[in-house]
């Protein structure tokens, strides 16, 4: 679980700086392609070689739109994550009996950082492949409501009203919610 956090913050940090968002429509769950192929290879004992296959085969079969979460929001947004996970558990029983994925899956000429408009270059290996000085699951939160994470205070303080108040959902006409207006909530409102 620490290493998993660590591979996702890392990939998100570098991903996020060198290529804006706006650039490209891979959903971050697509780094679970990664992320969960690494963990199910280091929970089964992969060897280095295996290990690196279940990450290349996890990576290159990964790929969801972020779609998922924009416009009027499907059921697959919530399972997203969990679908590309599976896969990712797949591709490392794939790896264990033998199948081999691309070797260059992430820094290649085509691969998922020039998919993203970014120059391969030291950075890389710096930048996710470093030493760690301080693991980023210290840093890790939980939203406490399954909701964009710029409402969650709107749902705190509507269920305080309703049970301060003891309300009921009959006793509103109406409400009305405001978010803050930035790219994220924007992106998630139909």
């Amino acid at each position: 679980v620490v290493v998993g956090y660590e591979l996702t913050w890392r990939l998100a940090a570098f991903i996020n700086s060198h290529a804006p968002a706006s650039q490209f429509h891979w959903d971050a769950v697509s780094r679970s392609g990664i992320v969960a192929s690494a963990i199910a290879g280091l929970l089964s004992g992969l060897d280095e070689e295996h290990l690196a296959n279940a990450i290349a085969i996890g990576a290159a079969s990964a790929y969801t739109l972020r779609e998922v979460r924009t416009a009027e929001i499907s059921m697959l947004k919530a399972a997203a994550n969990a679908t590309v996970a599976h896969s990712a558990v797949i591709a490392t029983m794939m790896a264990n009996a033998g199948v081999t994925g691309p070797p260059e899956v992430l820094e290649g000429e085509h691969g998922m950082l020039a998919a993203f408009g970014i120059d391969v270059d030291d950075r890389f290996h710096a930048e996710v492949l470093g030493p760690i000085a301080r693991w980023k699951i210290a840093d890790v939160t939980v939203k406490p409501y399954p909701a964009i994470g710029t409402s969650q205070g709107a749902i705190a303080a509507a269920l305080a009203l309703f049970h301060d108040h003891g309300l009921r959902a009959g006793d509103v006409d109406r409400l009305e919610l405001r978010l803050v207006d930035i790219a994220t909530s924007r992106r998630q409102i139909a």
